[in-house]
């Protein structure tokens, strides 16, 4: 028995507010090209996620609904079965890190299972400008704390700086250490400081962190700065929304920066990214690599 009526793509989500963005994305272009039904399934990845996230993309005016129990139980036992040519009316893909041209440009089929992590803008940028359209919050930020740096990063030449120090957070935003030293180190983040104080105007530096209390000592060498959240603590949300607007981006080994810098509508924007973070597809071709 079909989960739906019609040719349908679904979506296992997983991870946090980037990884889900990336996941809905490569799966709304396929729905999209496809003229198929988008459903996603907000249950199965996040069963023992160590570090209790939970489904995020209803704050977004996506194009897509949330399946049933009902719907992801009658699937289900597909998951287990990867060989594609096994499956007559099921194209079932799981992705690595790396890019797979087959699964981006998948053609129409009964019912299409997506379980992997898809983080290439060439699966979805074909759609750029509707998924742009999805990706806007239902309800923007309205709390003064908010709106105060949203009106200093309009005033200002701003530079979203990210810095990913945890693991991540809890359903109660009890944030979740890792051991070992970060990935992107301080000298990262002094020659990609540099880099706009040489090639911009009289930039100003917005900090975002998860653990923005180490950033004052930490990046001490960063000038003219702003650390979001010391003070009064922002959502993930409300940082993302408020990294968007500003003007150029120095992004963490994030899926949570790399979105907040896509999404920026400044034509002339700049983005600098790791030198040796991940797969070759992973980091737009325009962004610089430090």
């Amino acid at each position: 028995m079909p989960i739906t009526s019609q040719a349908t793509v679904l979506v296992v989500l997983r991870g946090g507010l980037g990884n889900q963005l990336f996941q809905y994305a490569a799966a709304r272009s396929i729905a999209a090209r496809n003229r198929m039904e988008l459903l996603l399934d907000t249950d199965t990845g996040f069963r023992n996620d160590p570090y209790q996230r939970s489904y995020r993309l209803d704050q977004f005016r996506i194009a897509a609904s949330s399946a049933s129990v009902d719907q992801i139980a009658r699937f289900a036992p597909a998951r287990v079965r990867c060989n594609l040519r096994r499956l007559r009316e099921k194209a079932l893909l799981r992705a690595n890190l790396s890019f797979d041209p087959l699964t981006a440009h998948l053609g129409r089929s009964r019912l299409i299972l997506l379980n992997g992590y898809f983080q290439s803008e060439d699966y979805f940028a074909s759609i750029s400008g509707r998924l742009r359209e999805d990706l806007r919050l239902k309800s923007e930020p309205t709390s003064s704390a908010v709106l105060k740096i949203r009106d200093q990063i309009f005033d200002s030449n701003a530079v979203c700086l990210h810095v990913r120090r945890l693991g991540g957070y809890s359903a109660s935003r009890t944030p979740v250490r890792v051991v070992g030293p970060p990935f992107c180190t301080p000298d990262y983040y002094r020659r990609a400081c540099n880099h706009f104080l040489e090639k911009t105007s009289h930039p100003r530096f917005f900090v975002f962190s998860d653990c923005p209390e180490w950033v004052p000592d930490g990046l001490h060498f960063v000038p003219d700065k702003v650390v979001v959240g010391l003070d009064t603590p922002t959502s993930d949300i409300d940082d993302l929304w408020l990294m968007a607007h500003c003007a150029h981006f120095i992004v963490a080994d994030s899926t949570f920066s790399w979105w907040a810098a896509w999404l920026g509508s400044n034509p002339a924007k700049q983005v600098v990214a790791p030198a040796n973070w991940g797969p070759r597809h992973l980091v737009p071709k325009d962004w610089i690599r430090l």
